[in-house]
């Protein structure tokens, strides 16, 4: 990896170097290989992808359950592993997963998404210990609310500021979780 290179999972206006259905493990992969092709490797994924619906947990069924988890949690791990291991190679690497007051404080009408949120947290924390020594930073980056324009922790500066704040730790002094 030459020039540092990174990929953010999500969506949005102005995202769409590559275009893939996070919950779709094959299309993902494929997705992040061409990036990484024609980038040279990943400097820092930044998992950010989740299927937001307002709808009580009691109103679920296990099929909408599972189609949620693959993109709020299968798809970081996707990600992950698809970008792995050129992160190996180059010696380094950060891993962010996205999240939200969710992980911890669960809402029943946002059901699907609390269970979502709290699986990526569990996987930030798990994938931190297994790559505990490599020099590939993990964490999750906890977001406790609504972004907002000018909110000193919320705003998309502040949130970007705590990602570079992750990504600049040094190995040995790696936070797993950061709230903002």
């Amino acid at each position: 990896m030459n020039k540092p290179v990174i990929v953010i999972v999500g969506m949005g206006p102005g995202i769409g170097s590559a275009v893939a259905d996070a919950g779709d493990p094959e299309a993902l992969s494929r997705a992040l290989a061409t990036l990484e092709a024609a980038a040279g490797g990943v400097t820092v994924l930044l998992y950010n992808a989740a299927h937001i619906k307002w709808k009580n947990l009691l109103e679920e069924t296990a099929q909408s359950l599972v189609e949620d988890f693959r993109v709020n949690v299968a798809g970081a791990l996707t990600a992950v592993r698809t970008v792995l291991p050129a992160m190996h190679l180059a010696g380094r690497g950060t891993i962010l997963l996205t999240s939200s007051l969710f992980a911890t404080r669960p809402v029943a009408q946002f059901g699907s998404l609390s269970i979502g949120k709290a699986g990526l947290r569990s996987m930030a924390y798990s994938l931190a210990e297994a790559l505990k020594g490599t020099n590939i930073h993990v964490a999750t980056l906890t977001v406790q609310g609504q972004v907002r324009s000018g909110d000193p922790h919320r705003s998309p500066q502040a949130i970007a500021a705590a990602c570079w704040q992750l990504h600049v730790q040094k190995s040995g002094a790696f936070a797993t979780e950061v709230d903002c």
